[in-house]
């Protein structure tokens, strides 16, 4: 399933234990640094200790492991998401941020030789690619066990746009509609938002490729990503060494060479 694919990813409405449903009544005091992290923090926090579990557990993941890896009570996460399934969610679209990315592609020193630059940006891709190999997993999951769609393949419990409370709740962070807003607009923007810190990154090196740095980001990109999905399964995937080859050996401008007349027999 492809990034642009989740678009339309469903949500799915996971059953909270008993003990995870208990958790909630509880007002638990977090102590010490946790005390001090805003809202947003905490979310952050959670969700970036959500995503590993995912991809290992998938849906089977506890609050009771969210909370543990997230080094916080496990009531703190009903504090800051209504539920499991709006955590989850949220967990996906994390995950689909491209501005981590974007971030460490754009950290990649550029005044170095040029196949030296495409490894750190390789590497930096292909570690995101890994992750979305378990993350789509999920993604693929939650479809599969997902109820009544709408049209637009979301719930209609979770975008039902004629429900006014439903459209407040896409502008409440911890909603299950907030969650799946971000999901929808991440999926969509993620891979041309990565393509153009490419670009930016290989155009201090122009001269030394046949084209221009956008289509050779693009190229790079495509080269990268396509050998996480079927049919190339782990032992198949391409070394970052061997993506910056094979690049190299389509992309690397070379002389013109000269026209030289064959002597006549």
């Amino acid at each position: 399933m492809s990034e642009h694919s989740l678009r339309c990813a469903t949500v799915v409405a996971v059953p909270a234990s008993r003990t995870e449903t208990e958790s909630r009544a509880g007002a638990e005091q977090d102590a010490g640094a946790r005390t001090r992290l805003s809202p947003e923090d905490r979310r952050a926090a959670v969700l970036d200790a959500t995503i590993p579990l995912l991809i290992q557990h998938g849906l089977g993941v506890t609050t009771r492991q969210i909370a543990e890896a997230a080094g916080v009570a496990e009531g703190t996460l009903f504090r800051v998401f209504d539920d499991k399934r709006a955590l989850m969610v949220a967990a996906v679209a994390r995950a689909l941020d491209p501005l981590p990315v974007v971030a460490a592609i754009r950290g990649v020193v550029t005044d170095r030789d040029l196949e030296t630059v495409l490894g750190d940006v390789v590497d930096v891709i292909r570690a995101r690619s890994e992750t979305l190999r378990g993350v789509m997993a999920v993604a693929h999951e939650m479809r599969r066990a997902s109820g009544e769609r709408a049209p637009d393949g979301l719930p209609r419990a979770v975008f039902d746009t004629d429900d006014p409370a439903t459209r407040a709740d896409v502008d409440r962070p911890g909603s299950l509609a907030h969650a799946a807003h971000q999901l929808r607009g991440k999926a969509g923007r993620a891979p041309e938002t990565i393509i153009a810190a490419v670009a930016d990154v290989l155009a201090g090196h122009t001269a030394e490729m046949r084209r221009d740095p956008a289509v050779c980001a693009r190229i790079l990109f495509s080269i990268v990503t396509s050998s996480f999905h079927d049919p190339f399964g782990p032992a198949d995937q391409l070394t970052t060494r061997e993506i910056v080859e094979v690049f190299l050996d389509g992309m690397r401008a070379r002389p013109t060479p000269s026209h030289t007349p064959e002597t006549p027999c």
